[in-house]
């Protein structure tokens, strides 16, 4: 089972690839800069080396495809396909007195704020003719 976490900021999003069934990670990497000018992709090669693919990423939706292009491109990809993707795990903050714990967003929103990020979420995969993510809200 391959786990896809991104952790999103204001300017940045970060993100790990995990192979569940081996117990290790099998990308990862992150955007820095986004909206601003300079914005770039750093990530770890399997070597443990790192590599920066500068572009420009006026927004978060723009860099998320950036983040699941790579995964798959034959030069920096460590899967073949978005299909190997079984889940996705997303870190929101703001949680406040309500969420004080991690919470599993697909099986029930509990709040405005937690059903807009699952929406911003499941936009940037719905959206994406290479991604067939199956979203149960």
């Amino acid at each position: 089972m391959k786990v896809l976490v991104l952790n999103c900021g204001s300017s940045s999003i970060k993100y790990k690839l995990f192979d569940m069934d081996h117990k290790e990670v099998i990308a990862q990497g992150g955007i820095e800069k986004i909206g601003l000018k300079g914005s770039f992709l750093k990530l770890t090669l399997p070597d443990g080396g790192k590599k920066i693919l500068e572009k420009d990423i006026p927004e978060h939706t723009v860099g998320v495809e950036f983040i699941l292009n790579t995964l798959i491109s034959p030069e920096y990809g460590a899967i073949k396909s978005l299909d190997e993707i079984n889940a996705v795990g997303h870190r929101m903050v703001h949680g406040g007195e309500k969420f004080s714990e991690s919470v599993c967003c697909l099986q029930r929103p509990g709040s405005a704020s937690q059903s807009c990020q699952l929406e911003r979420c499941k936009r940037y995969f719905r959206h994406s003719a290479r991604c067939s993510a199956d979203w149960r809200v």
